[in-house]
């Protein structure tokens, strides 16, 4: 079986001399810095997309793990799979440390080795704090207080006190939600 790469249909090459798949190869090879040992992660020295090396082949994008994975193993990618690093390197190319897998085992893989950030509340640099949502949602949970008049008192906006005692944002914080059905518009 072919890597798929090499069967990509060519688009416009955007003004650049099109491009033989032996000669991305060597361009591939170009950019890593293998480790001295065979296991260390490889390196790469070109240009990059949210921390992934790519390659630009006829005019497309080629992710430089993918391309390490096809040119070692002689097999393509298969429709609905992604490369994954089992070195938690983004950068690395070394095919000793990529293989493919579905994005939701990527996921769950990432979870696990607590790579995940998933900042919350006061995390997000928030004019607020979890006490001032307590004590925004006690306020309106007393009826005496309009979102209007929540939010001018809170420094948000009136949608925004009415995600915030429904329960739509801030869902860590504590204090008494309000039924969204309930909660006046």
């Amino acid at each position: 079986m072919q890597p798929l790469i090499k069967d990509w249909p060519v688009s416009k090459a955007y003004g650049f001399r099109l491009m033989t798949y032996g000669e991305l190869v060597r361009e591939f090879f170009h950019y890593i810095i293998q480790g001295k040992n065979p296991n260390d992660c490889w390196s790469w020295r070109s240009h990059r997309v949210h921390g992934y090396p790519v390659l630009r082949f006829n005019g497309r994008l080629v992710k430089g793990s993918r391309l390490s994975w096809e040119v070692h193993s002689g097999l393509p990618l298969k429709d609905g799979y992604i490369m994954c690093h089992n070195c938690n390197n983004p950068e690395c190319c070394n095919p000793r440390h990529v293989e493919p897998d579905t994005h939701q085992r990527n996921m769950d893989y990432m979870n696990e080795c607590g790579r995940s950030v998933h900042p919350k509340g006061e995390e997000l640099a928030s004019k607020l704090t979890e006490a001032g949502v307590v004590q925004m949602r006690l306020d309106y949970a007393t009826g005496h207080y309009s979102l209007r008049t929540l939010g001018q008192k809170y420094g948000v906006s009136k949608t925004h006190a009415r995600y915030i005692v429904s329960g739509r944002k801030w869902k860590s914080a504590n204090g008494p939600i309000t039924n969204p059905q309930q909660v006046e518009q």
